[in-house]
């Protein structure tokens, strides 16, 4: 009974739109298929963070490194230089499925943009559609995101919608995660040490 009582919650739930869809599960995505493009800010491996989602961020990105290592997911970086520096001082890591070469070489030279990563002289990158499209959103979910952020939502009613977006955040990510094909406790279980694992 209380499997089905589960079951009937996630399913309402998660038919609701959300903002950030994929928040926290974005490489379970990734490594089942599930997902098209994603990135991921990229720090030296040995470093540790206090918070466990940071942590979880960055062992996540190390795990897609693998992949991309494999053969199995491609990615491009793309790098915020200071003329002071020899290295680049930022780096957001871009991965894509295998076949979504172009898709990913257009988001990496758009977000060099929206990172503020690009220099002044170089052309700005057009999408051609929505960039929850190539991040493998729901429609609601964009048309969601894209209302909420008009500015022309007043601020206490954006703020009811993003208290209200949690539940539905978290079912919708349980639901994404049995169909990506993850046990929901084995997954819980290691999220608090930041493991992406099945």
């Amino acid at each position: 009974m209380a499997n089905g009582i589960t079951y009937l919650k996630r399913a309402f739930l998660s038919a609701f739109p959300v903002i950030g869809p994929h928040h926290c599960i974005e490489a379970e995505l990734m490594l089942a298929g599930k997902k098209k493009i994603t990135w991921f800010p990229v720090a030296h491996d040995d470093v540790v963070f206090e918070d466990y989602e940071f942590q979880k961020l960055h062992d996540d990105r190390k795990i897609l490194d693998i992949a991309v290592a494999e053969g199995k997911l491609i990615s491009v970086d793309v790098n915020k230089y200071d003329s002071n520096y020899p290295e680049p001082i930022s780096i957001m890591r871009h991965y894509a499925q295998l076949g979504q070469e172009e898709n990913l070489k257009m988001i990496s030279e758009f977000n060099k943009h929206a990172f503020g990563f690009a220099d002044s002289s170089e052309a700005k990158v057009k999408l051609d559609k929505d960039m929850g499209y190539y991040l493998s959103y729901r429609k609601r979910d964009i048309l969601f995101f894209n209302f909420v952020e008009t500015g022309l939502v007043p601020s206490l009613m954006k703020e009811a919608i993003l208290n209200l977006n949690s539940s539905c955040q978290a079912a919708l990510r349980e639901k994404l995660l049995l169909e990506a094909g993850y046990d929901l406790q084995k997954w819980s279980d290691n999220f608090g040490k930041a493991k992406c694992t099945r």
